[in-house]
């Protein structure tokens, strides 16, 4: 007799479960789901081994049922990653995409193309928000809005990109005939001090999505040049300063060697600069560049250039 009730009562939550499942199939699938989902992932092998030239783009096309295409070109993560996660977040009417490295992870990162479908959408407008692998040389972010009611083939650019229009500046100002003599070798510019910040002491920073940039601020006689862009964890950085026909030269160096593993995390975070340099007066404006030695990369390249001057 009690073979025979669990027997039953087994039977009978078969039966419900079945019959569970079945409602479930049989539902349309923005109900089922109540939910976007990422379909098959698919991406190619390193596009190039220099990570700093051009920047990515994404080719978007609406599918039936409300699914989206996308095709991230020259998206940065890992050169050997074999996995790749596409997180999705989506409160009300923003969505926010985020691409995860899932590794195996390298000591080297490049851009790829990656492939990847979402869906199912509401015929309505959402706002997205795509955020590159943290394991990327700039991490660009993409801002846009989609109406799903309408046919979508687009391509959008990332925010770095974006040119902003000034409107010209109308008000006359009277020339300055005042000339100031460029004598480079009297009273050249003096190098006090690097103060290191960022993942240079602390790696926390790792994944912020900060922007590469360089600027100057002067306080009294001494000029502080800033530099910050993302890199690979645990670079040990030094930096040197000299002049060349009338310009400031600095230059970043990554002094680690092969084996990389030696040196490298297997992350990317930002490393932060402010170099301290004296200008002796009368002041004048110098011109500066700043290169960044990667070992990785067979080289220097140029980081940013610019002009300093103290008041006149």
């Amino acid at each position: 007799m009690k073979k025979a009730i669990q027997y039953l009562v087994g039977l009978t939550a078969a039966v419900l479960l079945l019959q569970a499942c079945e409602r479930l199939a049989y539902q349309e699938p923005e109900i089922r789901l109540n939910a976007v989902f990422a379909g098959e992932i698919l991406f190619t092998d390193c596009l190039d081994d220099e990570p700093w030239k051009g920047y990515g783009t994404i080719e978007i096309e609406k599918k039936p049922f409300n699914y989206l295409s996308f095709h991230a070109r020259n998206t940065e993560f890992c050169c050997s990653t074999d996995s790749i996660l596409i997180g999705i977040n989506q409160p009300e009417d923003t969505v926010d995409i985020e691409i995860y490295d899932m590794g195996p992870y390298a000591y080297c990162f490049c851009g790829h193309d990656l492939f990847f479908t979402i869906g199912p959408f509401k015929s309505k407008t959402y706002n997205f928000r795509l955020i590159e692998s943290v394991d990327a040389y700039k991490r660009d972010t993409f801002l846009f809005s989609l109406d799903l009611s309408k046919s979508i083939d687009t391509v959008i650019f990332p925010l770095d990109t974006v040119t902003t229009i000034i409107p010209p500046d109308t008000t006359i100002i009277p020339p300055d005939t005042t000339i100031i003599p460029v004598d480079t070798t009297l009273n050249p510019p003096v190098f006090i001090e690097t103060i290191y910040g960022g993942c240079n002491i602390d790696t926390s920073y790792r994944g912020q999505n900060e922007p590469d940039i360089s600027h100057v601020e002067m306080r009294g006689d001494t000029a502080i040049i800033f530099a910050g862009f993302m890199y690979q964890c645990c670079a040990p950085f030094t930096t040197s300063f000299r002049m060349e026909n009338g310009t400031i030269i600095i230059r970043l160096t990554d002094n680690c060697t092969q084996p990389y593993s030696a040196c490298y995390c297997r992350c990317n975070c930002y490393y932060t600069f402010e170099l301290k340099i004296l200008l002796s007066k009368p002041f004048r404006v110098y011109p500066y560049k700043i290169f960044v030695a990667d070992p990785k990369h067979g080289g220097d390249y140029l980081f940013w250039e610019g002009f300093l001057s103290g008041p006149i």
